[in-house]
């Protein structure tokens, strides 16, 4: 029997639309990580070729086998629907994931005591998660755990929240260094957001 939703053209194509967007989403999330679809079948613990078939549209491709895909490949997952007096009706899935941008700076000896104001300013900014701060030798790591679609809005963000708070809680950093990780893939029973970083180096002078 026919279900409802097949009968209507116009919806049929809407679901190929959003199926198409998903499959699209979860071979880019892949390719990022360099991981094939043997190892992401491993982490689902399930077979390859569930993985491949779900992939190819030859099996359902469920918004629940999505959102277990994607989290163990470190993003987030959202719908977004647009009216259709916007003249775009199809339903988009957007990706956002959790950075964690790192900041190495050399400090005035005398500003070990605003550390904790510096940390609850950083924790109050948008799009940050989570923070740390830890203190050794007049120096001070800061990382911060950001949601961005991509390392660039995640630094340009991770910059935004570090100066207003830096000069809220009276900290004077004199020499600052910028480390950029994307979250590791996730092994099963670990979450994809907060388990280990590969780091990309930056300095900003």
């Amino acid at each position: 029997m026919t279900t409802w939703f097949r009968r209507a053209p116009d919806v049929a194509f809407e679901e190929e639309q959003l199926l198409r967007a998903a499959t699209e989403m979860v071979h880019g999330a892949l390719e990022r990580n360099g991981m094939s679809q043997r190892q992401l079948a491993d982490l689902l613990e399930v077979t390859q070729t569930e993985v491949s078939q779900r992939l190819s549209g030859r099996r359902n491709l469920t918004l629940r086998s999505v959102a277990r895909m994607m989290h163990l490949l470190g993003c987030r997952v959202r719908l977004e629907a647009s009216p259709f007096d916007d003249g775009d009706s199809v339903v988009v899935v957007a990706r956002e994931e959790v950075w964690s941008v790192c900041f190495r700076a050399a400090i005035s000896p005398d500003s070990s005591a605003q550390f904790a104001a510096l940390r609850s300013n950083l924790q109050s900014r948008q799009h940050i998660s989570s923070a740390r701060v830890e203190h050794r030798d007049n120096q001070i790591m800061i990382e911060l755990h950001v949601t961005a679609a991509d390392p660039l809005t995640a630094t340009t963000r991770a910059t935004a929240a570090l100066h207003p708070a830096t000069q809220r809680a009276r900290v004077k950093i004199q020499r600052l260094r910028l480390d950029v990780g994307r979250p590791h893939p996730a092994r099963p029973g670990e979450n994809g957001a907060a388990g280990k970083t590969r780091q990309a180096t930056r300095n900003s002078g």
